[in-house]
């Protein structure tokens, strides 16, 4: 999510009349925070239920999504 506040920073600084100005810059990042944010409160709400087709605990799965989220920061940095 720091990487898409990056990411939308760039775009807000990109003047509106410059040829280099295209919307979907700015959108992207929001809605890719957007399903970040989704996919970690239904992990957390999503606690007290227990998922027997993939046998991970929400902490297990929070990992993994963190791990997964940092490893592609480093890479597209």
């Amino acid at each position: 999510m720091i990487y898409d506040g990056l990411e939308f920073g760039a775009f807000l600084e990109v003047p509106s009349d410059s040829p280099c100005f295209v919307l979907l810059r700015g959108l992207n990042p929001l809605l890719h925070a957007a399903f970040v944010f989704l996919q970690m409160y239904f992990i957390f709400i999503s606690a007290r239920v227990r998922l027997y087709s993939f046998h991970l605990t929400p902490k297990q799965q929070a990992k993994y999504l963190i791990s997964f989220w940092s490893s592609l920061l480093v890479e597209h940095t």
